[in-house]
């Protein structure tokens, strides 16, 4: 994946035709509102909003989805809609997508950094970094538990700090589906390198396999209660 940041109200992406394969992206993904397309759309625009000055969460923002020679190219831009667009142009729901990231798009500007004209490709096994939710309350982080993908729990971290729950979740195209239930029963979501303070000064509750079994048991009680 390689971002330019063309001007301070334009950014393009390329990506290749090998990661786009790798991303399980296709032109067919653009016809539908899918959780594919979304979970692919919520990747690119926080990888923008990471590595350059161009915020994607703030103003209006126009997305144009392109065939390219090597495979794709997305153009955002800000301001004046391209005539291409109404043709070309993809509708995308920012305010929820920053939902999603928990940015509050109301009141937030994003602070000035140094430009970064390309970043790497990500590779699907690997984070682009880790968010970390808190939970006050024991019931609100077993729902979250109870509720996520195995896949998602096998990658994440449980840990107990400050008599709170603190849920790590690695920003993967796989976890990204589960992002928007955990958020509703969190209390807050942290970002950048809290989870390093996290696993610090926290209590290690359980990882990996042992989350995905206490997930599965929290299932099986609720199954339980339920009939």
């Amino acid at each position: 994946m390689k971002i330019e940041q063309v001007s301070a109200d334009k950014v393009r992406v390329r990506l290749s035709h090998e990661e786009l394969a790798e991303m399980n992206v296709n032109p067919e993904m653009f016809m539908s509102d899918s959780k594919a397309l979304n979970a692919f759309i919520l990747n690119i625009l926080h990888e923008i909003y990471e590595t350059t000055d161009f915020d994607p969460f703030y103003g209006s923002i126009t997305m144009e989805a392109m065939p390219d020679s090597d495979g794709m190219c997305i153009m955002l831009s800000k301001g004046i809609v391209p005539k291409s667009a109404k043709k070309t142009g993809y509708s995308v729901d920012l305010e929820r997508i920053a939902e999603l990231l928990g940015i509050d798009t109301r009141t937030q500007k994003k602070p000035q950094k140094r430009k970064i004209k390309s970043v790497s490709a990500v590779k699907e096994g690997s984070a682009r970094g880790i968010h970390t939710f808190i939970f006050n309350e024991f019931d609100d982080m077993c729902s979250a538990a109870g509720r996520m993908s195995t896949v998602t729990a096998q990658l994440s971290e449980l840990y107990k700090i400050d008599g709170k729950y603190a849920m790590l979740v690695p920003i993967l195209t796989k976890t990204l589906d589960d992002f928007a239930m955990i958020m509703e029963f969190a209390s807050e979501v942290k970002r950048g390198l809290a989870y390093e303070h996290v696993r610090e000064h926290g209590e290690l509750i359980a990882k990996n396999e042992s989350l995905v079994n206490m997930a599965e048991g929290i299932r099986g009680l609720e199954t339980r209660v339920e009939s």
